[in-house]
């Protein structure tokens, strides 16, 4: 069942859940991988905080790669959160991997 779907065969009860729900925003993480990223800001925003701690004390023996490539990662991450707290609003039980 697509998330579409799922919208449209929902009561006004399930979408008045809608907007309780915690999303991140996609750009926001997008900025902070740009700018803040070697320091584990993106991480630490969209809930990985092992990741945080540990690109905070290693991104300096990368080389600046593991913040580079996280910048769409982390971007990717957050969509998928969101995605997956909306399907799981909805009672859907489908998980993107």
């Amino acid at each position: 069942m697509s998330f579409r779907n799922s919208l449209l065969s929902s009561n006004a009860t399930d979408l008045s859940f809608v907007n309780t729900i915690p999303l991140k925003n996609p750009t926001t993480v997008l900025l902070l991988s740009i700018f803040l990223g070697g320091l584990g800001v993106d991480r630490f925003y969209i809930g990985d905080t092992g990741l945080g701690v540990a690109k905070l004390l290693l991104s300096g023996f990368t080389f600046g790669i593991w913040p580079l490539v996280d910048i769409f990662l982390c971007y990717k991450k957050a969509k998928e959160q969101n995605y997956n707290n909306l399907l799981y609003k909805l009672g859907n039980e489908r998980v993107v991997s």
